[in-house]
């Protein structure tokens, strides 16, 4: 069986990231506020959907778990993207 890429394994975590984001947002948020996000890791555009991502988090406000915050930082970093998450500040957004 082969290994599944670091890309599509990068893929599947980010996803996965987002949809727990977005139902921990889920009462306030509207329904599709990260479609777009997910759009574009899908049709591997890692880097925008990352800061994509960031921004909607900061523009609409969402709150992160510790843990969500830790696993997008560990992400960007994999992207070389770790100045991304010290540009945008999103540890305000990490409570638990």
């Amino acid at each position: 069986m082969a290994e599944p890429r670091a890309d599509d394994v990068w893929r599947a975590q980010f996803g996965s990231l987002v949809r727990e984001i977005a139902a921990r947002n889920a009462p306030g948020m509207r329904p599709g506020t990260l479609s777009s996000t997910l759009e574009l890791s899908r049709h591997a555009e890692e880097e925008l959907a990352l800061d994509n991502l960031c921004h909607v988090i900061e523009y609409v406000g969402l709150s992160l778990s510790r843990a969500h915050y830790a696993l997008l930082a560990g992400l960007a970093d994999r992207l070389d993207m770790g100045d991304t998450l010290q540009e945008i500040d999103l540890l305000p957004f990490a409570e638990d």
